[in-house]
């Protein structure tokens, strides 16, 4: 009878941290899909006080893949007005998302294009961005999405970013999920999805 007694409070204790770990990554989740869809806003806002084009950069390679971000912007030339012999400059440090939460280059959702399929492109001069010490290779290490000064994005169809639980397979070049899954990936993420008419965000999670 003690023995079953042990067993039974030993299940309910197990029970109880299981749950307790997995709303506790929620939460991360969460957290981080808040401080994105700012971060976007931030870059958008940045874009109309400033007159200016205001990316959004996820470091799609090495060390740090689909977790590191930054926004660079680019301002008019004083002299001439145009944006043309300007230069992008960074604006913010890389940023780092938590530990288990990453964006999901995969994610595919009718109605709107995934944030991490291809970047815009760039007007401009050559950016001055560095990753960890090292200047950035536009055209592989990094995809990027740009808003103009209008606060539209130039890209003319609605964006979406997904945050989920899991960590980047770079033997894979995939996501590894954490936690319950569908058939279409995993149950619990996080979308900030950029709408096409105006650049404004929308947050959208699981019903």
């Amino acid at each position: 009878m003690e023995l079953r007694s042990v067993i039974a409070i030993m299940s309910i204790v197990v029970g109880i941290m299981v749950s307790s770990m997995s709303f506790s990554h929620s939460v991360s989740l969460t957290a981080n899909g808040n401080t994105i869809a700012d971060t976007v806003d931030q870059a958008r806002q940045n874009s109309i006080s400033q007159d200016a084009f205001t990316a959004i950069v996820v470091q799609t390679s090495g060390t740090g893949s689909y977790t590191y971000y930054c926004l660079m912007g680019l301002k008019r030339d004083p002299a001439t007005g145009s944006f043309a012999n300007s230069t992008w400059q960074q604006l913010t440090a890389w940023r780092h998302l938590d530990n288990g939460v990453v964006f999901d280059p995969s994610a595919s959702v009718s109605g709107s294009a995934n944030f991490l399929g291809a970047s815009s492109s760039l007007m401009g001069a050559q950016a001055s961005l560095l990753y960890q010490g090292q200047p950035v290779d536009l055209t592989h290490s990094v995809i990027f999405q740009v808003f103009r000064p209008d606060g539209t994005m130039t890209l003319a169809q609605p964006l979406r970013l997904r945050l989920v639980r899991g960590t980047w397979n770079s033997s894979q070049a995939a996501v590894s999920y954490q936690g319950s899954s569908t058939g279409n990936g995993p149950a619990n993420y996080y979308d900030v999805l950029v709408l096409q008419d105006t650049g404004r965000t929308k947050v959208v999670r699981p019903e």
